[in-house]
């Protein structure tokens, strides 16, 4: 039987689970509930910017912000502002940046995914791999520490 939310930071309270274990946990259970920005809207705040900023954070990090814009644009201003939060404004404003481009790329998108192109085609060349280059130059992309430490500081939120 799975755990819920609620027992796992209860359980990390008392004995805590590695970073990595209870990041993994937490975004396993918000993912059987959460698959738009408006299924967020049911959590406090607190859950929302977990889910966005590590939601940016792992599709970035696997296809850069080519493949974020791709499969996860409507996260975009969330995730900027769960970045401030977490205290990593340089990776907050590149992040806005490349949502200001996407409203450019909505038609292509839309082709994209009715198969008339491969992505990596349309988005390999892109300027979108300046700001790959931008945010992966920076200590600010990958904020696991910083978002696990926001979970367990807002634990109460969490438990659901």
């Amino acid at each position: 039987m799975t755990r819920s939310l609620r027992e796992l930071l209860e359980q990390d309270e008392t004995a805590p689970f590695e970073d990595n274990v209870l990041d993994d946990a937490v975004w396993l259970a918000l993912c059987e509930r959460v698959s738009t920005p408006k299924d967020i809207e049911q959590f406090q705040p607190p859950v929302a910017i977990y889910y966005a900023s590590r939601l940016l954070q792992w599709d970035v990090c696997n296809g850069g912000f080519a493949q974020a814009a791709f499969n996860i644009p409507e996260w975009f201003e969330l995730a900027a502002t769960g970045y401030s939060v977490l205290g990593k404004n340089e990776s907050a404003q590149i992040i806005r940046e490349v949502k200001d481009l996407l409203a450019g790329n909505q038609e292509a998108a839309r082709r994209l995914r009715d198969g008339d192109s491969e992505w990596e085609d349309y988005f390999g060349d892109h300027v979108f791999s300046m700001f790959d280059d931008r945010v992966f130059a920076s200590d600010e992309c990958e904020i696991d520490r910083e978002r696990i430490a926001y979970v367990r500081a807002n634990r109460d939120a969490f438990k659901m």
